[in-house]
């Protein structure tokens, strides 16, 4: 464990050094992973890791923007937690649940039964904690212009600090799928695991100093 809390350490060090200081939120990019030949939509897409801890000690938002201006909706947002950060959604995965901080004009929630897969996405992949655009999804998604947060709480010893870490090293990932791109097609898009900072340094070494390991849940 004393390599462990070194490597903790330097990680966070690094962290402040390119001017994201501990417990500090982050925005991170996506890159496409599926080839459906749509108009390219990934550079509006942002993930905003926001500790909530206004709400309850120990959650975590994962904020999505869709800032346009290309006609896209997100209808799909699949989190893979590749190294079991979290323990559950925020108030119960339950429609009208505090988990699903949803913008104005937005309307997520639970997935229907047996809609947990995201085809497209890079192998390995888990998805732990999912949310859909009610129906209808192209009216109800993420469109230009509109946010959506996911709420989950850190599993036990687990730290804001960590979700970070592990989010930069690409261990804690974010999946969404997006419909009517242009009004035609859809895409995949993924977390690249990077802190969008001019000049900054991947983070992905240090965070896997830290013992962090891509851990499956079992149950």
């Amino acid at each position: 464990m004393a390599h462990r809390h070194v490597a903790l350490a330097g990680a966070i060090g690094a962290l402040v050094t390119i001017g994201l200081a501990p417990d500090a939120d982050a925005s991170f990019i996506f890159v496409q992973v599926s080839n459906n030949g749509n108009t390219p939509v990934a550079q509006q897409f942002w993930l905003d890791v926001v500790d909530r801890s206004d709400l309850g000690v120990g959650v975590v938002g994962l904020k999505f923007s869709n800032t346009g201006p290309i006609a896209s909706t997100i209808a799909e947002f699949h989190v893979d937690d590749g190294s079991d950060l979290f323990s559950g959604y925020f108030g119960g995965n339950a429609e009208g649940s505090t988990a699903y901080g949803n913008g104005a004009g937005v309307s997520m929630g639970p997935p229907p039964p047996g809609n947990g897969n995201f085809a497209d996405a890079p192998n390995p992949w888990t998805t732990d904690f999912f949310a859909t655009a009610n129906a209808s999804p192209a009216v109800n998604g993420v469109d230009p212009g509109e946010m959506f947060e996911l709420r989950l709480v850190l599993d036990a010893g687990k730290t804001f600090n960590d979700a970070l870490l592990a989010t930069s090293a690409g261990i804690l990932r974010v999946g969404v799928h997006a419909i009517s791109i242009d009004d035609a097609g859809s895409e995949s898009f993924v977390t690249n695991g990077q802190l969008p900072t001019p000049g900054a340094v991947s983070l992905a070494g240090l965070a896997f100093g830290l013992g962090f390991s891509r851990r499956r849940r079992t149950g």
